[in-house]
């Protein structure tokens, strides 16, 4: 990927790149099969397009969010737009809202810089924008995290001070919403949803934490990604993704799948690497 001219954050895509092209194949068949689909499932013409570019732009969002939280990988995340893909074609699920995964996407690269550059104001300010719609439909986790993405991002290394004035807002907004929202709700979840994240959360924090470095550049190719930040982003996500799990509502947790899918697939492209350099060593 390539850095955007007029953002921090903002990554354009090469699409003569094999992975990307691949990826772009991919969404285009998630489109062209969410048409017949929800057609064949007595869905209008109109209501059938959009359902099938919603699910064509939640494949791409999935291996978006594959890139950002294993930089190292590019065949990680095509297996999970893989995984997604397969999980709207089969109507195990309906496509996710488009407005959460941008946000988790921008908040992963405000914190990871895989673009080369800070956030700039206005990608901040589309941040908290964001949170706040979304908290307004969803719960208060949401601004709540992109205070502390803020935070995060104006106090580690090369901090984007301008980020620190964000979180001081962001927290007041937070602090408004309590008093005239009433007070967090805790959801219990169903024991099925519990369990498969709890697994796929141990997994990959078990990855976060085998992993001992980063060799990928920014976009800009001057520097190597800053390991720390990588690390503090794939924890940040896991965080967003249970924090949604017990604090959002029921339809947050559908909202946010591609992110599960995600790190699905960086989980299951590690263990297929590790049993065939597992297998070579045996030959």
């Amino acid at each position: 990927m390539k850095p955007g001219n007029f953002s921090g954050v903002v990554r354009s895509i090469d699409p003569t790149y094999p992975q990307n092209f691949a990826m772009l194949i991919l969404v285009i068949a998630a489109i062209i099969t969410g048409v017949v689909i929800y057609a064949l499932n007595n869905y209008s013409l109109y209501d059938s397009i959009l359902q099938a570019i919603k699910s064509g732009i939640s494949v791409f969002l999935s291996w978006a969010l594959a890139r950002e939280l294993d930089p190292d990988n590019e065949l990680s995340a095509l297996f999970s737009a893989g995984i997604i893909f397969i999980l709207i074609s089969s109507l195990i699920t309906h496509s996710p809202d488009i407005i959460d995964l941008v946000w988790i996407l921008l908040i992963l690269r405000v914190i990871n810089r895989t673009s080369g550059r800070y956030a700039g104001v206005l990608d901040s300010l589309v941040v908290i924008g964001l949170g706040i719609w979304i908290t307004y439909q969803r719960g208060l986790i949401f601004i709540l995290i992109t205070s502390l993405v803020f935070f995060l991002d104006g106090s580690m290394d090369f901090p984007n001070k301008n980020n620190r004035y964000f979180t001081i807002i962001s927290l007041i907004i937070s602090a408004v919403i309590i008093i005239f929202n009433g007070n967090v709700v805790l959801k219990t979840p169903a024991t099925l949803n519990v369990l498969v994240i709890l697994i796929v959360s141990l997994l990959f924090l078990l990855h976060i934490f085998t992993i001992s470095g980063i060799c990928s550049f920014d976009d800009l190719n001057i520097k190597r990604l800053d390991f720390k930040r990588i690390r503090i982003s794939q924890v940040l996500v896991l965080f967003t993704g249970v924090s949604v799990l017990i604090f959002g509502d029921d339809y947050s947790i559908n909202s946010i799948l591609p992110l599960w899918t995600a790190i699905s697939g960086i989980l299951i492209y590690r263990l297929i690497f590790a049993m065939g350099k597992c297998f070579s060593l045996c030959r």
